[in-house]
């Protein structure tokens, strides 16, 4: 057993995959960072973990594609299509050669995953799973905790923060934070942030931190769980269930 999901959520397959990108691609977030970012690098990963995807790629499985050339946002959905991707990424890292402005360094973000909460049924899975494995399990019970530790995550970074992004990724959820000030801060005040906030709450703190450089692009497809990476608003985190079974659940699987 390489994967242990609530019941519905299960690998894409590759055709879905690509219809998936050429008819219900949300790309709002995607242009709101080609615009802010100037040169905006989506990284994909055509099939590492689910083994699926098309056989004249098979030379890039388990490799991290950078789409550095496209010509506009067409261009580009065409191209993620044309790869039909297992997971879309991207760095969160924006170097100082007046890409933007105000030259941000890299974008403050925040993690909670199932996973990582105390859940028995989950916990006894796990021990007789590989260690790379062991994120891959979850039940509703660990999600819905997990939804709430997110939802007062972000009613306490409301304090600090004026705009800010709720994100489910698939599996975990992720707070994306727009404030220049979140750009601006450097590393040691980030691990600074990641410890005191951990205290009160499970956030992964190397993520926090910036020592984890890639997340999930909204909008995209987790192509493990068959699952929209959708932006939330914080009254969704009140109904764990509706996220994972009607609202992130792609046209073509619903």
């Amino acid at each position: 057993m390489r994967y242990d999901y609530p019941a519905g959520m299960k690998p894409t397959p590759v055709r879905e995959r690509e219809r998936f990108y050429r008819e219900e691609f949300e790309t709002a977030f995607l242009e709101e960072r080609m615009e802010r970012w100037k040169r905006f690098v989506p990284v994909i990963d055509i099939g590492t973990d689910s083994t699926l995807y098309k056989p004249r790629l098979q030379e890039l499985k388990g490799k991290l594609v950078r789409i550095k050339e496209y010509r506009d946002l067409p261009h580009l959905v065409e191209k993620i299509g044309d790869y039909a991707p297992e997971d879309i990424y991207y760095s969160r890292t924006i170097s100082r050669e007046g890409q933007v402005d105000v030259n941000p360094t890299q974008e403050l973000v925040f993690r909670i995953a199932p996973h990582q909460l105390d859940c028995r049924k989950c916990d006894r899975k796990r021990q007789h799973m590989e260690k790379q494995y062991r994120e891959y399990v979850f039940c509703r019970g660990c999600f819905a905790d997990a939804a709430h530790h997110t939802r007062n995550l972000y009613m306490f970074l409301e304090r600090h923060f004026d705009d800010m992004d709720l994100v489910y990724t698939g599996r975990a959820f992720h707070l994306h934070v727009n404030d220049e000030e979140g750009f601006q801060m450097q590393q040691e005040d980030r691990w600074e942030l990641a410890r005191k906030v951990a205290r009160q709450f499970p956030i992964q703190k190397d993520i926090t931190a910036g020592d984890t450089d890639l997340v999930r692009l909204p909008g995209s497809l987790n192509g493990l769980v068959s699952r929209t990476v959708t932006q939330l608003s914080v009254s969704h985190m009140t109904d764990p269930d509706h996220i994972i079974e009607s609202l992130s659940v792609p046209d073509a699987l619903s």
